[in-house]
């Protein structure tokens, strides 16, 4: 079970020039796994994340989660299957809000056991229940905003660079707690510039550029990949974009 793509294509017209942001893009994301999706900028990522999400429509091909066509899941258990964090922590929480209300917010109908392990979890943590949101650090807000998405329990974790903004610490906690998530089943697809945090925790590498995915690592190949190779393709990949 995962995240199987088949084909995506997804076009922009954008001040008179078409901008193919996915060309035939295939992706299988198993369960209990972390797949990693690096790339140049404007290459495709978080085009691909959304659409997974059902908060972008594709032109053509086919999305499954789990085995079931996106569009035959419908909105309200797209967004009980998955959860979805974005690079900036305000994207995913209300600042006024504190810690308490916010759990009572994401689980309103939820089993009370959902409640109460979310309020374990950021006990675990340090960060006191009755704190504003707006008055902790970046780093704190992430944490917070992936703790309640993974208190609804999702079978599929997307995460749209989520420690770009990030201390390496905090950064490596989250990617540590993303890492854990898969262990427990859940399907991750992590789109990061974080390459070497990144291949900390991954079990398939894509390469994306300009709307396709031109390499593809898995099993044995990423344990032997380094950072420095993969950084090298990226250079290689943006350095002909360039010339030509």
């Amino acid at each position: 079970m995962g995240v199987v793509v088949k084909n995506a294509a997804k076009t922009y017209h954008t001040w008179g020039r078409i901008v193919r942001a996915l060309d035939r893009v295939d992706l299988d994301a198993q369960s209990s796994q972390v797949t990693l999706i690096v790339g140049t900028n404007g290459s495709g990522k978080s085009t691909l994340v959304r659409a997974i999400s059902g908060l972008l429509s594709l032109d053509s091909g086919e999305i499954l989660i789990d085995g079931v066509h996106l569009s035959a899941i419908g909105a309200r258990a797209i967004a009980r299957c998955r959860g979805f964090i974005q690079q900036v922590p305000a994207a995913n929480l209300c600042p006024s809000f504190s810690i308490e209300e916010m759990i009572r917010l994401y689980l309103d109908g939820w089993a009370p056991e959902h409640m109460r392990n979310a309020r374990a979890a950021f006990r675990g943590y340090g960060i006191g229940i009755n704190s504003r949101i707006r008055e902790l650090s970046g780093g704190q807000q992430q944490l917070i905003a992936l703790e309640l998405v993974l208190s609804r329990r999702p079978s599929v974790l997307l995460l749209d660079e989520p420690t770009a903004s990030l201390d390496p610490r905090n950064s490596t906690r989250i990617l540590e707690r993303v890492a854990a998530a898969a262990a427990q089943g859940v399907t991750i697809i992590l789109v990061s510039h974080n390459i070497d945090l990144g291949l900390s925790i991954c079990d398939k590498v894509l390469l994306m550029h300009e709307g396709h995915v031109i390499a593809t690592w898995a099993g044995t190949a990423v344990r032997e990949l380094s950072a420095s190779v993969l950084k090298t393709r990226l250079i290689e990949a943006a350095t002909r974009s360039l010339g030509n």
